[in-house]
């Protein structure tokens, strides 16, 4: 039976592809020409004659009719020689990250995801399974060498005590 359904579906498969096929759809036997003609490139005068421009706009007006923000343009690239410094923290956060150093937890590079951790401790200390699934991510990474029960107590303490 499996063998009849499958035979049909490859044969309704085939007709429908021949039924597709045919005729060409690109007439080779017409008068094309076998050369293309060069581009011709349209000058100021030849666009505003016609009403047309190929420049991007300077600007745009906002729905209120005032004027935008100039439109961006591409420029010369530039080559970065020092890196712009990086915004510093608010002091609570910045209190936060360097109570978990001290308690043992590397911080760098995961400093938003311990802020994020300490919110969800200020909101909801109970059930916040963000606790776990983070402390067993710095204890993978590598950033502690403490427990699991270790790190979620010491993510939970710091933040109600450095942060909250």
């Amino acid at each position: 039976m499996r063998m009849t359904g499958t035979a049909i579906a490859i044969v309704a498969t085939a007709l429908t592809l021949g039924a597709c096929g045919g005729g060409a759809t690109v007439d080779n036997q017409g008068n094309a020409p076998q050369t293309v003609p060069p581009l011709v490139k349209s000058t100021k005068t030849q666009e505003a004659a016609e009403g047309t421009s190929t420049s991007v706009p300077t600007s745009t007006t906002r729905a209120d009719g005032g004027a935008a923000a100039p439109a961006p343009k591409d420029g010369a690239v530039q080559e970065v020689s020092t890196l712009p410094a990086s915004p510093t923290r608010p002091e609570k956060e910045q209190r936060l990250l360097d109570e978990l150093k001290k308690q043992g937890i590397k911080v760098e590079g995961v400093e938003d995801q311990m802020v994020s951790v300490a919110d969800g401790v200020c909101v909801s200390d109970k059930d916040n399974t963000t606790v776990g699934a983070v402390s067993g991510q710095l204890i993978e990474q590598k950033r502690t060498d403490k427990s699991f029960e270790d790190v979620s107590g010491i993510l939970v303490k710091t933040a109600k005590e450095a942060y909250c």
